[in-house]
């Protein structure tokens, strides 16, 4: 669509998302762009009206785009596999919080394979992330095709007054949008066309569950008898015998990002698990956080190895200090030898921490989204690994 092409000029930066052949690299800082106080963002062009007969979550009552008229509406055009639409769910939730009702968010779940279209695995997936804005399932592309999205995520911002106000395909959305957003509250408020009232939402109810909550891994150790379990929905690691006795449990089971004793350490959605050769160590991807963390079993004790607790925004220098160096969403270890190899699905690369040095090095891929084969650095290109396994 026209608009859509124009707006993305106003509002596009170079920024990873998911698609069909591949996505941008991390680039300088995402988001650069503020709305300047003279200038209104208000749009120009109607926008369409919401495509009929589909299934919606969170919401009592399908809403409409004229009832949801008085606020400002960002469309988040995702899919549940897509590592690059999770990693804005911080900053959807951020915007939520800071302009509470005035603001609406509606996902649209485009399925990008059909395993992801069915409406139990996008209610699961909201679950899991933790979204509680109305979702709708659109597992034909009616809405995609209506708005013109072209990548996961696509955000289009709707003005209050109905109107499309902005357009943005990728990641770096707090930056972009809270200016924006802000301007448009500001403005709309002041000419009494603001409504701040809530939506009436109703939020799935959240799985009970007594020991687990979606683990995202398991690891057995034959050698001694253990199995360590990654508790990704606890934000916790687990360690029990073969038969399921428990023995330790690490983490504190709030989302956060410390260092500590068993009890004081917090994790934010675990996934993969490594151990290390002597056994005396297990290493974890502490996906949510952007690094990797060290459990000395015999204490419980956690210390971060390599991750800054924020997303990457440029790749690293070979050789890189691993305690410094931001990561992107690593999801799977494996120990050889002193290197860790890690999946790093944020980027679609493989890394390989140097154990005894303390450095981090890509090891293959070159950060583009595909399957093409070739020199493992130059040429080499994957799609969000998230899983791995030795010959050795």
């Amino acid at each position: 669509m026209v608009w859509c092409a124009l707006i993305a000029v106003i509002l596009g930066v170079a920024v990873p998302s998911c698609s069909g052949g591949g996505g941008s690299r991390p680039a300088g800082t995402p988001g650069e762009s503020a709305a300047t106080p003279q200038r209104s963002w208000a749009g120009t062009e109607p926008a369409p009206g919401f495509p009929p007969g589909l299934t919606w979550f969170n919401v009592a009552t399908p809403p409409s785009l004229e009832s949801l008229r008085g606020r400002v509406v960002l469309l988040d055009f995702w899919t549940l596999g897509c590592i690059n639409c999770q990693h804005i769910v911080p900053d959807l939730k951020r915007l939520e919080a800071e302009f509470g009702p005035a603001l609406a968010v509606i996902g649209v779940h485009s399925g990008k394979y059909t395993t992801e279209q069915d409406d139990e695995s996008i209610r699961e997936a909201a679950r899991r992330l933790g979204l509680e804005h109305a979702i709708v399932n659109d597992p034909d592309f009616a809405f995609w095709q209506t708005y013109g999205a072209n990548a996961w995520p696509t955000l289009v911002l709707i003005d209050p007054a109905g109107k499309i106000a902005g357009f943005h395909a990728g990641e770096g959305v707090y930056g972009v949008f809270q200016p924006i957003i802000a301007s448009l509250v500001q403005e709309f408020d002041a000419r009494g066309m603001l409504v701040r009232e809530p939506l009436p939402l109703v939020t799935g109810a959240r799985v009970a569950s007594t020991v687990l909550s979606y683990p995202g891994d398991v690891l057995a150790d034959g050698r001694t008898g253990r199995l360590f379990i990654a508790d990704s929905g606890h934000n916790r690691i687990i360690v029990t015998s073969l038969s399921g006795e428990l023995k330790l449990v690490v983490g504190s089971g709030a989302e956060g990002f410390a260092d500590g004793g068993p009890r004081e350490a917090s994790f934010r959605q675990p996934q993969g698990l490594a151990l290390s050769a002597d056994g005396a160590t297990l290493y974890v991807a502490d996906t949510r956080n952007h690094a990797i963390r060290a459990v000395t079993l015999a204490t419980g004790a956690v210390t971060t190895i390599a991750g800054t607790g924020r997303q990457l925004e440029r790749l690293p220098a070979n050789g890189a200090p691993a305690a410094t160096t931001a990561m992107a969403s690593p999801w799977d270890l494996l120990v050889d030898g002193s290197q860790l190899f890690i999946a790093m699905a944020g980027v679609h690369q493989l890394w390989a921490i140097d154990l005894e040095a303390a450095t981090v090095s890509v090891f293959a891929g070159t950060s583009r989204e595909g399957i093409e084969d070739g020199p493992r650095r130059t040429m080499a290109t994957l799609a969000q690994p998230s899983a791995l396994a030795s010959d050795g």
